[in-house]
C-alpha cells in the first residue's frame, strides 16, 4: 500500500524495500542473551516428560493416579489434567502453609517437573475469592526452579502465573483476567514464555522482576492494565538481559514495553501498536545499556512510538513508527551519558503527530550513524521530520549519511541537511487534522 492510512490498516501487509545485508557493517546480529539451553525447535516437552519421569520414578497424573485439587502441596514429575479446575471460596484457605503466601491452585517445583493442562482450564471465577473478588493473593500456576507448564488455560486469580527461583518455563499458553499482573517472575536465572496469550489484566500482562535472562517468543500481550498496565514491564534496577521474538503488545492502556534500568534489550519481529500510553516503546536506563531492534513495528500509539533514554540503539532489517500521536522516535540523553543510534537497517518514521525523529540532550552527547546499507526516512510528520534540542550536550549526524526527509528543526553540531526529499505520494494530504495522529486511522478490526 502507497498511502500512511492503508499500511496503518494494514500493518502486516508491507515492507520497505531495502538493499540485501551482506555488508560487514549491517550483517545481523547475533543473540545477545544466552538462551538457557531451550530450543524453540526442539521437543522440549517430552525430554521434560522423561526426565520426570526417570527422575521420580513414576508418573503423577490426574486421575485416577493422583487427584488434583487446589491449594495442594507442591507436586513434581508429570501432572496432567484431564478435566477444569475450578477453585473458590469452598475449595481454598486464606493461607496453604507455604512459604508463608496465600493459596496456589497449582505448584509445579524442580527440574523436570511438568504440567500439561491439555487445553483445560485453570480458574477462579470472579466473586469467589475469600473477602473482595480475587484480592486475595491467590495464584493460579506456580512454577519454580526448573519447572514447565504447557496447554494451559489459567482464568481469574490475583495472578495467573507466578514464575520463581530460575529457569521455568510456561508453553502454549493462556493467561487471562488477573486482577494484578496476568505473568510474574521473581529470583534468578533463565525464564521462558513461549506461544502464550496473556490478555486482560488488571495491571501488566508480564511482570519481570528477576535477575538473569528472560526470553519471550511467538506470544501476544493485550488489553492489558484497567487504568495504567503495560503488555510488559520490568521492574527497575533488575540485572536482566531481555530477549523478544515475534511478540504483539498491542491495545494496552499504558505501554507496549517498559523496559526499565535493566541490561541489554533485543527486540526482534515485534509489534507494539495501538498502545494507549505514552509510548509504544519505553527503554531507559541511566547506566548506559543497549537496545537492538530487529524488523520491528511501532503503528498508532497514542504517545510516542519509541523512548529511548540514556541508551545505545542498534536497528537492523526495517524498523518502522507510523503513525503514532506524538513523536515517532525519541531519543534522550541525560546525566552526562552519550548516546550512539546506529541505523543499520531502514529506520522509517512516518505521520506522526509531532517530530518524525526528535533528539533530546541535555548534558551528554549524542551520535547518529546510518550505515551504507540502510537509510532513514522521516516524512510526512506534522511538526518538522527531524528536531534536535542540545543543551548544554551535542548532537551530532555522521557526514554523508542517507536521511530522506522535507523539514528539519535543529540544534546540530556541524552541518546537517535532508539528502534526499520525501516522496510525493505519501504527502501530508494522506494526514488527517487530527493533531493526534493516532486517532485518525480506526483500529484494525483484527487488532
Amino acid at each position: 500500500p502507497s498511502t500512511i492510512e492503508d499500511r496503518v490498516l494494514h500493518p502486516d501487509s508491507w515492507y520497505y524495500q531495502h538493499n540485501e545485508y551482506d555488508h560487514a557493517q549491517c550483517t545481523r546480529p547475533q543473540p545477545i542473551c544466552d538462551d538457557c539451553g531451550y530450543k524453540r525447535d526442539q521437543d522440549y516437552y517430552h525430554a521434560m516428560i522423561e526426565s520426570s519421569q526417570v527422575e521420580d520414578g513414576h508418573q503423577y497424573s490426574t486421575p485416577p493416579n493422583m487427584p488434583i485439587t487446589c491449594g495442594g502441596e507442591p507436586l513434581s514429575g508429570f501432572v496432567k489434567l484431564t478435566s477444569n479446575l475450578v477453585c473458590n471460596a469452598g475449595a481454598v484457605a486464606a493461607d496453604d502453609g507455604y512459604d508463608g503466601e496465600t493459596v496456589k491452585a497449582i505448584t509445579m517445583s524442580g527440574p523436570g517437573a511438568v504440567l500439561d493442562c491439555d487445553g483445560n482450564t485453570i480458574m477462579m471465577p470472579v466473586g469467589t475469592a475469600l473477602g473482595n473478588p480475587v484480592e486475595d493473593g491467590s495464584v493460579g500456576i506456580v512454577l519454580e526452579n526448573g519447572a514447565f507448564a504447557i496447554n494451559c488455560k489459567v482464568s481469574g486469580f490475583n495472578t495467573g502465573v507466578w514464575m520463581k527461583g530460575r529457569n521455568n518455563v510456561l508453553k502454549n499458553s493462556s493467561v487471562g483476567g488477573a486482577t494484578t499482573d496476568n505473568i510474574s517472575t521473581t529470583g534468578y536465572g533463565c525464564m521462558t514464555v513461549d506461544g502464550v496469550e496473556s490478555v486482560g489484566a488488571g495491571e501488566d500482562g508480564l511482570q519481570i522482576d528477576h535477575a538473569g535472562t528472560m526470553q519471550v517468543f511467538a506470544s501476544t500481550f493485550t488489553g492489558n492494565g484497567d487504568m495504567f498496565g503495560d503488555g510488559i514491564l520490568t521492574e527497575e534496577g533488575v540485572d536482566l538481559c531481555f530477549t523478544a521474538d515475534e511478540v504483539n503488545a498491542i491495545g494496552n492502556s499504558n505501554r507496549g514495553f517498559s523496559l526499565l534500568h535493566i541490561g541489554p534489550a533485543y527486540l526482534k519481529r515485534t509489534n507494539a501498536s495501538f498502545n494507549e500510553g505514552d509510548a509504544g516503546v519505553f527503554r531507559f536506563d541511566d547506566s548506559g545499556s543497549t537496545l537492538t531492534l530487529e524488523d520491528v513495528q511501532l503503528i498508532g500509539n497514542v504517545g510516542d512510538g519509541l523512548v529511548a533514554q540514556d541508551v545505545d540503539i542498534t536497528t537492523y532489517g526495517t524498523v518502522t513508527s507510523l503513525g503514532n500521536g506524538d513523536d515517532g522516535v525519541e531519543f534522550l540523553a541525560f546525566s552526562g551519558n552519550n548516546v550512539d543510534i546506529n541505523v543499520k537497517g531502514d529506520l522509517v518514521l512516518e505521520g506522526s503527530g509531532s517530530n518524525g525523529l526528535s533528539l533530546d540532550n541535555t548534558d551528554g552527547a549524542v551520535s547518529v550513524s546510518v550505515k551504507d546499507c540502510a537509510f532513514l526516512k522521516s516524512c510526512s510528520n506534522i511538526d518538522p521530520d527531524i528536531v534536535a534540542s542540545a543543551g548544554s550536550g551535542t548532537i551530532m549526524f555522521e557526514e554523508g549519511v542517507d536521511v530522506t526527509c522535507d523539514e528539519v528543526h535543529d540544534d546540530l553540531i556541524g552541518e546537517f541537511s535532508c539528502s534526499k526529499d520525501c516522496p510525493n505520494d505519501i504527502g501530508t494530504g494522506t494526514i488527517c487534522s487530527s493533531p493526534v495522529a493516532a486517532y485518525c486511522y480506526p483500529k484494525p478490526e483484527d487488532w
